[in-house]
Parts: structure tokens; sequence; C-alpha cells
């Protein structure tokens, strides 16, 4: 069985740097305008203090609509995945609970990949999500580690989980693609 793991890429750019650079300088502009203007009693200081930091997220909001729009734009794609680990990562004292999954996904026509994600799940769906299990997921085409348990799968979906990867048909292997 081939399993690919992926990891998702490291994105040490020009743009990252200036962008990085440039929160740093407005987190250190309003933290000073709000010190000085606070001890000089500088109203006008003051409130660009406050300001500035709102007006960078919003031009960083802004920037990033085109991507946003972008990436919702393609359809993601929907695969078949065993859960491999299942861990509650945080018990707050909502119904909700951040739990880290380790699943192999097996999408169609393509090498199987082992991914680690978190997802909060409700505390009363939990036992449905067994190591071993074959659940139904969806991730973007762009980057397949952004794996999402579907919830509510069509009909088709679930009977293709109902009969997964733990239970293959005959003669077939489902990490075997294109053999």
């Amino acid at each position: 069985m081939a399993i690919t793991t992926v990891v998702p890429p490291a994105r040490n750019t020009l743009f990252t740097f200036v962008r990085g650079a440039m929160t740093g300088g407005v987190i250190g502009t309003s933290l000073t305008a709000l010190v000085v203007g606070g001890v000089i009693r500088s109203v006008p200081l003051f409130v660009t203090g406050l300001g500035v930091p709102a007006v960078y997220a919003l031009l960083v909001f802004l920037a990033g609509v085109p991507r946003r729009a972008r990436e919702a734009a393609i359809a993601p794609r929907t695969a078949l995945a065993m859960t491999e680990g299942v861990e509650a990562v945080k018990g707050e004292a909502t119904s909700d609970v951040a739990v880290r999954f380790v699943a192999t996904v097996a999408p169609d026509e393509e090498p199987a990949y082992r991914v680690a994600f978190t997802q909060h799940v409700h505390l009363a769906d939990l036992p449905d999500y067994r190591v071993g299990g074959v659940v139904v997921v969806q991730y973007p085409p762009s980057s397949p580690w952004r794996v999402r348990i579907v919830k509510r799968p069509t009909p088709e979906w679930e009977e293709r989980a109902a009969g997964g990867p733990h239970r293959p048909r005959a003669g077939a292997d489902p990490y075997q693609r294109g053999r």
C-alpha cells in the first residue's frame, strides 16, 4: 500500500517578509501612540493609536478577498477516509469538542495519503468517529491537507462509506489506483 504524507508548503516569500514587517511596524507604532498619547494627554495621538491597527486590519482583509473568492469558486473534492487516530484536544464547557484526527484519505483516481487535522465535533456525535472507521471528507483540490469531515454526506457517499476500505469489493483494493 503506497501512502503519501502531505505537508503544507512553507511560504517564505518576499511578500510574507514584507507583510510580517508591516504588521510588526503597525503594532509597535500603535502601542507607542497609545502610551505616548496617554502620558502627554494628547487625544489625537491616542485615537491614532487605536485607529491605525483597525485600518491595517481592514486593508489586510480587503487584500485577501480575491484569494478567498478564487478558493470559494473551486468545488471541493470528496473522498473516503479511514480514521487511524482520534484524540480530544480540548474539552470545554460547550457541547462541541476539538478533536484531532489522523486519517488516510483515499481519493478516487489518486494515491492515498495520510493527514492530521483538527475539527470540532458535537459530544453526541463523538462515538461515530472510531479508530478504523470510514468517514466521508472534503478538501480543496489545491490544498489536500485542509480536510474536513462531511457531517451529512449524500446517500451515494453514505453507501460508499458503509462498504469503505475496511470492506473492499472482491478483487479491489481502494488504495491501489490505476493497477
